[in-house]
């Protein structure tokens, strides 16, 4: 849209951190071909208007994953990268993604709503490890944790990979920087000193261990526990406690998530429960709003896809039901998508599939 529609030699002013290197890259390509640029500018406008209004970056206090739950120190996932590091022929991985900060340093915390992450950077190379995260999320226990890990403020992390810059060009020495960085860390260390690919954490991570295979079994089977109370909650108050037409799509959600929270090891939702009557069930994402929600009618299919974050694992579960005496269309509907599912999971893939 902005190459299409602003005339040649519009120089385009974005804020780096909010784009990843990749889209800025292609993003000044398509303007220098209209005689145009893209320029980096060191301080947002929307927030500069915003001033003081802008909600404060939450700083919730972090907590230590245990080893009990993760099934690996993060000593060891270090060591793992590092090897991974030196075969890549690289000085260093910057970390950027959440997830991938919490798994390294088996971590949690809460700055995002449903997500177990906290808001910080990291720099790992041969000799030191470097963790960007303000003081504030620092607990003892934590600080305990990290101990032989140099802490720095969230911030610093843009003037040190500046600093860091200079010695990378002299040795002709490259960092690796995952695809999803922001603009702003590759200028800071500038282009020529950094490699963009995916981050060797992806798939360290992606490969569970056995703690972690049987914790995901472990949390499923309290979290089915938890949904085979909601539903036979449900069934008895729609059909023999008046409950038809009275109880809401907001209510049952809030039913649902005080359930979920009595297994062990619960620490909240995984996402906000799509608690949907009727038609509301074919509204992608859909999330119930007290005073526009519908109520629950026995005359009417009820889906439910929710989750809960446990220590040991994520869950996302979705049921549909009918309370009542569903008609032949969606009966067959609801056998064809079950057949498809039955097919999918007993289809061979071959080796290579991608």
């Amino acid at each position: 849209y902005v190459t299409d529609h602003l005339p040649a030699g519009t120089r385009v002013g974005i804020d780096p951190t909010l784009i990843t290197a990749e889209q800025g890259a292609k993003l000044r390509e398509a303007l220098q071909a209209k005689s145009g640029d893209l320029v980096a500018i060191s301080e947002n406008l929307v927030d500069v208007v915003w001033g003081s209004a802008r909600p404060v970056r939450p700083e919730d206090p972090a907590f230590v994953l245990d080893v009990k739950y993760a099934g690996e120190t993060h000593t060891a996932k270090i060591a793992r990268v590092r090897e991974q590091l030196e075969r890549d022929n690289v000085r260093g991985l910057v970390v950027t993604a959440l997830d991938e900060l919490a798994w390294l340093f088996n971590l949690r915390g809460s700055d995002i709503d449903f997500n177990p992450v906290f808001f910080a950077y990291a720099v790992v190379t041969n000799d030191t490890v470097t963790l960007y995260m303000n003081e504030a999320k620092l607990t003892d226990a934590v600080r305990k944790h990290l101990d032989g890990i140099l802490v720095q403020p969230y911030e610093s992390i843009f003037g040190e990979l500046s600093a860091m810059s200079v010695g990378l060009a002299e040795s002709e020495g490259r960092l690796l920087v995952g695809k999803t960085a922001s603009w702003a860390l590759v200028e800071a260390l500038g282009e020529s000193n950094v490699k963009v690919d995916s981050s060797p954490i992806v798939l360290l991570k992606a490969l569970k261990n056995a703690t972690e295979l049987a914790g995901m079994r472990k949390c499923h089977e309290r979290d089915g526990a938890a949904m085979a109370n909601y539903f036979g909650w449900l069934e008895n108050e729609l059909l023999h406690n008046g409950g038809n037409l009275k109880l809401s799509e907001c209510d049952v959600a809030d039913k649902l998530e005080t359930l979920r929270r009595e297994q062990d090891l619960c620490v909240g939702l995984s996402f906000s429960t799509i608690s949907s009557v009727g038609a509301n069930g074919a509204i992608i994402h859909y999330s119930p709003q007290r005073g526009s929600e519908s109520l629950l009618d026995t005359s009417k299919m009820y889906l439910c896809d929710s989750g809960g974050q446990y220590l040991d694992g994520t869950t996302d579960v979705t049921r549909t039901y009918h309370f009542g005496e569903p008609t032949r269309w969606e009966r067959e509907c609801f056998t064809r998508v079950l057949k498809g599912h039955i097919a999918l999971d007993m289809a061979v893939f071959p080796n290579g599939t991608s």
